[in-house]
């Protein structure tokens, strides 16, 4: 009416946006887990209809070789994905506080192993009638998507190494024990490779390098987990570490270990779990720590991270 006693009051509605920031936590990790569920499961068909059955297995049963080929696609896509929630992350808060950067350092040392053992294992007609002679004829069983997923894997440590150099970084290091392990990693390969090129017709055998590479990357694989377990129990929260990564490396690690298992059990080579090795240490190394990281993110320190 003009004469300034009435207050007015304004209703506003929140946009569909501003509900979602504002919801409660949970509900916006259900959702983001049942996409990705849905994604991960479609796009594994796709790929393991797409790729061709392995001759060996196609022989055995054509219908478990395409599960195997299914099974390969969904844990591909699951392990490659990984890598990208944390860089997301990274970008997107300008640090790298909260990432331990021991895991990034083994899995630089890791990766580089596991994708030479792949690539050398896959396309060298050498390596591979070395391997059937010491393994009753059997071929091994490294597929096209070991390949891909370890030099992709490789191809984006890096690019988060390098966001260690150009963000944030707090006070955070890598420690000095990494340091060590990683520098005797690079020099036992290195040295093993020397003693092949000079020895290996009469003592060595590049076959023994390739199997040297492969324990290297599982002893790699076995304690880089432990530097972030021990930040997350240090700080007493998860800040900083993007748990996806962890969840996509769980889902990887359970069914790389399943095709594996099954394409031994259909072959009726187990010697292709023990040939295979960095596979199958990979796989099941990942499930355990992965458990626990979960744990401490969902339940140990929930509230200080959600």
């Amino acid at each position: 009416d003009g004469d300034g006693d009435d207050d007015i009051v304004y209703l506003i509605t929140p946009s569909k946006q501003e509900r979602m920031d504002h919801a409660p936590w949970y509900k916006k990790e259900v959702a983001i887990l049942v996409f990705g569920a849905l994604f991960l499961i479609v796009s594994g068909l796709i790929f393991g209809y797409a790729s061709p059955i392995p001759k060996d297995l196609k022989e055995k049963n054509a219908v478990i070789g395409r599960l195997s080929n299914v099974l390969g696609g969904v844990y591909f896509i699951a392990w490659s994905l990984s890598f990208y929630p944390q860089m997301f992350l990274n970008y997107k808060l300008k640090r790298t506080v909260g990432m331990s950067y021991d895991y990034q350092l083994y899995n630089i040392i890791g990766f580089t192993c596991y994708s030479l053992f792949n690539c050398m294992f896959f396309f060298s007609p050498y390596v591979q009638q070395m391997y059937r002679q010491h393994h009753n004829n059997h071929n091994n069983q490294v597929q096209a998507s070991d390949v891909f997923f370890s030099l992709h894997a490789l191809l984006l440590t890096i690019l988060t190494c390098i966001q260690i150099v150009i963000y944030e970084r707090g006070s955070q290091k890598i420690s000095l024990f990494c340091w060590v392990v990683s520098g005797l990693c690079v020099f036992a390969a290195v040295l093993f490779a020397i003693l092949c090129a000079a020895y290996g017709k009469s003592i060595f055998s590049w076959l023994n390098f390739y199997e040297l590479i492969a324990d290297i990357k599982l002893v790699v694989t076995v304690i880089k987990y432990i530097p972030q377990v021990y930040m997350n129990y240090k700080r007493k929260k998860t800040v900083g570490m993007n748990i996806h990564n962890f969840l996509l490396d769980f889902v990887g690690g359970l069914l790389s270990t399943a095709q594996l298992c099954m394409d031994a059990g259909l072959t009726h080579d187990w010697s292709a779990v023990t040939g295979d090795i960095a596979k199958f240490g990979l796989g099941s190394t990942a499930i355990v720590y992965d458990i626990i990281i979960m744990i401490q993110h969902y339940i140990v320190y929930r509230h200080s991270s959600s």
